[in-house]
């Protein structure tokens, strides 16, 4: 993951991790060296922090189409069932 280099869309893409992991809103999420070279382990602790429909909720208001939800729908789309699905 690139968090240096400004890519078509990274800005969105960060204020979306910020949004989902932090609960600030409309900020992009920065992160220390420390924490990139460890990000797979920092995002999986900060999303188990998450209930399920705080994450559902956070999820519909980033999801394409679910803007302002409130958590209904997502349904296939959702990035947690997938993970749930994983587990």
């Amino acid at each position: 993951m690139n968090f240096e280099r400004n890519m078509r869309g990274g800005a969105q893409f960060k204020k979306h991790l910020g949004s989902l992991l932090l609960g600030v809103e409309n900020q992009e999420l920065t992160l220390t060296k420390e924490q990139l070279d460890q990000f797979a382990t920092y995002y999986s602790l900060a999303i188990n922090r998450l209930d399920d429909l705080t994450f559902r909720r956070k999820e519909s208001n980033i999801l394409p189409g679910n803007r302002g939800n409130g958590g209904a729908g997502g349904g296939a789309r959702s990035h947690h069932q997938h993970w749930l699905r994983c587990l």
